[in-house]
């Protein structure tokens, strides 16, 4: 079988919610998708829609109110909600590697950003000596991008710009050479020149070490510059997925027809750029059925009761809506 064609992390009918004064509310509803080995899937949509709930699942570090309802997360053949917290430890930064939102919050400003990255080499390879692990942190610094790094090394948090706390962050989640990279909106805070050199960064470290990546973003132009396939989310459930092609030339979905309008164009007139009527839900608004629904233009009877499945248009691309599912 080809490598590329294999899931290094795949999630199975994945539901979690939130509990809040003995009521649990559900969030991400039966949520199923996979990462290719050697792939970039981009997972889009807008905030609040469970895409860091998502990421984080992955990672085991959900908040304290927040209930796993079922399924799985399967990495690399092994079920992760099976894990004890220990196993879990030997496999975050090890196997998985995240580049959270904001590297300004991500990063311990009491502490040089040189320790934080030689800290998951020295858990993890604890054999390596201190002067082993300086010389690799310098390697990294210098591989994404960052001159000068022994200096930089003794430097801390709040002596970097943005990009480079960026730079570090993703030097801390690819210093053991994981098989997968999260990455969570990486380009959020970074004007938007710094967000290319960050983005070709991500994908060159990938490419080299034939590992894959799962991009977190709401940025629909991010998602088609990086990723191979992409999966649209809205208020907990998957609505349309698929490789980039089908996303953006093949999209089926109304939710992803309003993201792909409503992307700046050199075409738009003035006052003419649009936008999806009304907002993302809170969760305990959730309706059983299409989330999407009070904001619909295809709206139907019944598409607020009865939750669509996600059914396969195309080989490859699948479409949660009453228009072409549950016929």
């Amino acid at each position: 079988m080809n490598k590329t064609s294999e899931s290094l992390l795949e999630f199975k009918n994945y539901s979690m919610g939130f509990k809040d004064e003995g009521v649990t509310y559900n969030l991400l509803d039966t949520v199923s998708f996979s990462v290719r080995r050697g792939a970039v899937l981009g997972v889009v949509g807008e905030s609040g829609c469970g895409k860091s709930m998502t990421s984080l699942s992955v990672m085991r570090l959900l908040p304290p109110e927040a209930v796993v309802q079922g399924g799985e997360i399967v990495f690399d053949g092994a079920n992760l909600l099976g894990k004890g917290e220990a196993e879990m430890e030997k496999l975050r930064g090890r196997e998985i590697g995240m580049v959270f939102q904001e590297p300004m919050t991500s990063l311990n400003p009491v502490f040089t950003v040189g320790r934080q990255i030689g800290e998951s080499l020295a858990i993890h390879f604890p054999a390596m000596s201190k002067d082993e692990i300086r010389n690799e942190v310098y390697q990294l610094l210098e591989h994404v991008g960052i001159s000068n790094a022994a200096k930089r090394f003794d430097q801390y948090p709040h002596q970097l710009s943005g990009g480079m706390r960026q730079r570090v962050m993703i030097a801390m989640a690819v210093a053991c050479k994981p098989k997968l990279l999260i990455a969570d909106e990486p380009t959020t805070a970074l004007d938007v020149t710094i967000q290319a050199q960050v983005l070709e960064l991500m994908k060159k470290l990938v490419s080299e070490s034939e590992s894959s990546m799962m991009l977190i973003t709401h940025n629909l132009g991010v998602v088609a510059e990086t990723c191979d396939e992409a999966v649209v989310m809205y208020a907990g459930q998957i609505v349309e997925k698929g490789s980039v092609d089908h996303i953006f030339n093949r999209h089926s979905h109304p939710y992803t027809a309003g993201l792909m309008a409503s992307i700046p164009s050199l075409s738009h007139g003035e006052g003419d750029l649009y936008s999806i009527p009304g907002t993302v839900p809170t969760i305990d608004k959730f309706v059983k059925g299409c989330r999407f629904a009070s904001r619909c233009t295809h709206k139907k009877p019944g598409c607020e009761e009865s939750a669509p499945p996600l059914a396969e248009l195309d080989p490859g691309h699948f479409v949660a809506c009453w228009d072409f599912g549950g016929k």
